[in-house]
């Protein structure tokens, strides 16, 4: 696309005095004499494109049933969120209620899954205090094994001891009745030692019971042994072994204890897989409740696209679809049943090339005209500038953006989409500053730009600096001023 750029001049022109006002614009030789004045000048960039709707919708239904309500016609005027089309809605209403109802069910499966786990780690937990609980008692029974069998083992000595003492007794009658001095004097040796072991054992026995550990353990009194029955009683009760039964009892409460302890770990393992297999049930029971909450979403959504409702405020442009019809095939690959656009929204799309999309800018104005209308002109203003160049453009080697222009005010009625326009963009516009002819700007061997002024009739050359052009005319900062007479090249 070729750059245009055209110059919008008003020129303010002052009266020169006398003999200037009839040379000013004539042409002398070969050169053409101008006087330097104040004006507009403006630089625009054009371009082609055409005029099309920023908010359209093609609508359709996204499930399947039949037409129950449409209560618009092709070209209706309607606000956003009117309904324009809905379908018969029963079954998926009664389906959003069932899988509602499922997901409820769900819920609460995942619930009791929940106090299940709780239950089983308060059992794992009061297995594992039974356990050590079991694990206690088995050392309070071994201790109190352990202390009857001390206890045993001197009663046991004590008996043998006293058993000794009966026999060597009797054995020293006989020898005493047979006169038998030899077997007298060891015998009554023998007693004496005999005597002091059994004093000796039963001290040891007293101390053993003095100990706080031993309180009440075994609280027993030397015992009367009745030599003709063989037996040690304690008042009236008859023992033919000293702390037995204590001993059996003491034995039995460990086995017991013991008993208890393998009872426990095999609580506590059945416990922990209690707990596992709770787990797994919260686990399954969220997976349904996640199954259960999508087949909600479904019905609902399903609910929600049987009905259509404008997205904004527009007219209906097309409306291909009849109350009583049957939506087999949901969604836009059966065609567009309904299409609205909003007229206010119309724009004009251009192209513009990347020599001059730098000038371009957010907000300029611009000057827009449509070969459908010929001699009108509208204005509008630059609302969206592309930052990546157009994909067909690159074929021909021309690189270019899409810029978009919206109209001031609303978009005249007789402008439709699809139309080719025409777009001046206002890239740069000044008001009353020095213009003078591109003819009459020049080069200098120093590379100034200069300009030829008619001083006393005589050619002057006057360096200055510009500002904008538009291609024909351009700005001058400083230099000259207002009313010098420039000389032109032809």
């Amino acid at each position: 696309m070729k750059l245009l750029k055209t110059l919008a001049i008003s020129l303010c022109l002052i009266a020169l005095a006398g003999s200037l006002a009839c040379s000013i614009g004539q042409q002398t030789g070969t050169q053409l004499q101008t006087a330097a004045a104040k004006g507009n000048i403006s630089v625009k960039v054009n371009g082609t494109g055409k005029a099309s709707y920023a908010s359209d919708a093609k609508l359709a239904f996204d499930t399947a049933g039949k037409v129950e309500l449409l209560p618009v016609k092709k070209g209706d005027t309607v606000t956003k969120g009117a309904v324009l089309a809905k379908l018969d809605t029963a079954n998926l209403e009664l389906s959003l209620s069932e899988a509602k109802v499922s997901a409820a069910q769900a819920q609460k499966a995942v619930t009791q899954a929940q106090i299940s786990v709780t239950q089983a780690q308060v059992n794992l937990s009061q297995a594992q205090s039974a356990q050590t609980q079991a694990e206690s008692a088995v050392t309070t029974a071994q201790f109190n094994l352990d202390q009857i069998e001390d206890v045993g083992d001197i009663k046991d000595q004590i008996m043998d001891i006293e058993i000794a003492i009966s026999t060597a007794q009797e054995n020293r009658r006989i020898a005493s009745a047979t006169d038998d001095n030899s077997a007298l004097a060891y015998l009554n040796q023998h007693l004496a030692e005999l005597n002091n072991e059994l004093d000796k054992k039963n001290a040891d026995l007293q101390k053993l019971l003095g100990k706080d550990e031993y309180s009440g353990v075994a609280t027993y009194e030397l015992m009367t042994f009745d030599a003709a029955t063989q037996t040690y009683s304690l008042g009236g009760q008859t023992y033919n072994r000293l702390v037995v039964e204590d001993i059996q009892i003491k034995q039995k409460t460990l086995e017991i204890a013991q008993a208890g302890v393998i009872e426990a770990e095999q609580n506590i393992e059945q416990a922990d897989q209690n707990v596992e297999l709770a787990d797994q049930t919260v686990e399954q029971a969220k997976l349904s409740l996640d199954q259960a909450n999508q087949a909600v979403q479904v019905a609902q959504d399903q609910l929600v696209h049987a009905t259509i409702l404008a997205p904004f405020d527009g007219i209906i442009t097309t409306l291909d679809v009849e109350q009583g019809d049957y939506i087999v095939t949901p969604g836009l690959s059966t065609g567009t049943p309904i299409y609205m656009v909003n007229p206010a929204s119309l724009e004009i799309s251009t192209k513009i090339d990347e020599i001059d999309i730098a000038g371009v800018k957010l907000g300029q104005k611009t000057l827009m005209s449509l070969e459908a209308l010929p001699g009108e002109q509208f204005n509008g203003v630059v609302t969206a500038i592309s930052t990546i160049p157009i994909n067909e453009s690159s074929t021909s080697g021309v690189v270019e953006y899409e810029v978009t222009i919206g109209f001031n005010g609303a978009p005249p009625a007789q402008i439709k989409s699809g139309m080719s326009a025409n777009v001046d963009i206002l890239t740069e516009e000044k008001q009353g500053v020095i213009l003078v002819p591109n003819k009459s700007i020049k080069t200098n061997n120093q590379g100034q730009k200069v300009i030829n002024v008619l001083v006393n009739q005589k050619t002057q050359e006057q360096p200055v600096v510009l500002g904008i052009t538009d291609g024909t005319q351009t700005e001058v900062v400083s230099g000259i001023h207002e009313g010098d007479v420039v000389i032109s090249s032809p």
